[in-house]
């Protein structure tokens, strides 16, 4: 129960890299490829000094999962982006940043709604070149 907060965040980055294979159907991850990645930063992870795993102070505690949260996070990040093609890693930063901020309540149900259907709302048309960039 104490790394709940750990195992959200991994939910939500497994769940962003299996929607990358909408994207393209070479981007595809396998859950057992994630569990090893996670494992990898928990096993490698640096605890704080003086921290007890059988009784953690609650400041240490905090301390632990924060760094292993961000652990996880850029280490899934760095890993992924290897294989991705450039113009999908700002894809994945997109998806990534916006899971965490939905699920930070940063951004609200109705601010992700009208960011994904804005451009329904807007015109197709191009507006003109102002005059003074012309020469660009």
């Amino acid at each position: 129960e104490l790394y709940r907060s750990v195992a959200r965040r991994s939910s939500l980055l497994y769940f962003v890299l299996a929607d990358l294979a909408l994207i393209d159907p070479m981007y595809q991850y396998s859950l057992e490829y994630f569990k090893k990645l996670v494992a990898g930063v928990v096993t490698e992870a640096v605890k704080p000094d003086g921290f007890d795993n059988e009784s953690p102070q609650p400041d240490l505690l905090e301390e632990h999962l924060l760094n292993l949260i961000d652990g996880i996070t850029e280490t899934t990040y760095l890993q992924i982006c290897r294989g991705l093609f450039n113009k999908d890693k700002t894809i994945l930063s997109l998806l990534m940043c916006t899971t965490i901020s939905r699920d930070r309540d940063e951004i609200s149900y109705f601010e992700w709604g009208m960011f994904i259907r804005a451009s329904a709302l807007v015109s197709n048309e191009v507006p003109p070149l102002p005059d003074n960039l012309a020469s660009w």
